[in-house]
């Protein structure tokens, strides 16, 4: 990561990083060595998060770990954190993935979410 940000130029103070953030394996450490890297050059980092609820009990509980998480290490979090997103007909049989059309939702979410953070004037 830190490679990539020194390759394209990223490093620095002015930048700021939008980072979906789940509280999943992947984007929990993507966010953790962002914020470590941060913690030396000074950029952004900005947490967006949405609770599909696709696993009810889990869904709030991970919820609750972003907010926590963000919160200890003082990075902004914006989300939709309404109690579902989804109708189980996005849904594959899985209770972990959405079909195409329940990631295209997730997609406009994002869109609409970061278009709210624009309006709001949170990012340019």
């Amino acid at each position: 990561v830190k490679n990539f940000l020194k390759k394209y130029n990223l490093n620095e103070p002015e930048k700021t990083f939008l980072v979906g953030f789940s509280g999943g394996y992947d984007s929990m450490c993507l966010l953790d060595i962002l914020r470590r890297i941060s913690e030396k050059t000074n950029f952004k980092i900005i947490a967006l998060h949405l609770n599909h609820n696709w696993r009810p009990t889990e869904a709030k509980f991970e919820q609750e770990n972003c907010e926590n998480y963000c919160k200890k290490h003082n990075i902004e979090i914006y989300g939709d954190f309404r109690d579902f997103h989804f109708e189980r007909q996005y849904f594959f049989d899985t209770p972990y993935h959405l079909n195409q059309e329940g990631a295209i939702l997730r997609t406009q979410a994002f869109i609409k979410l970061l278009e709210d953070m624009q309006q709001e004037g949170l990012i340019p």
